[in-house]
């Protein structure tokens, strides 16, 4: 299957995600409603549904359980909390 017609969900709405989400749209490689992000500060994934028309999440297993790939882009000293929290939720089975 094509990026085209995957879902890609970022955990993360900071700098890393807008340069991604931003190299993706402007070269039309996947259509922004394909694209969802989760962040703790819903103003971050505001500005990026605003800049580019990509989805928001409520949280981060809604991205998860939304995205065919997850990229996890946030700070070094988070990322284990948030692979704990998927671990501890559960992925999908295709996943």
């Amino acid at each position: 299957m094509a990026l085209s017609e995957r879902s890609l969900a970022f955990i993360g709405g900071g700098h890393i995600t807008e340069i991604i989400v931003s190299n993706l749209t402007r070269t039309d490689s996947i259509v922004p409603r394909r694209l969802i992000v989760s962040d703790p500060v819903k103003e971050k994934g505001q500005h990026l549904k605003k800049a580019y028309g990509i989805s928001v999440a409520e949280d981060n297993m809604e991205a998860v359980y939304t995205g065919d790939f997850i990229f996890i882009n946030v700070l070094p000293h988070v990322v284990g909390e948030v692979v704990e929290e998927l671990k501890r939720n559960g992925l999908p089975d295709t996943r």
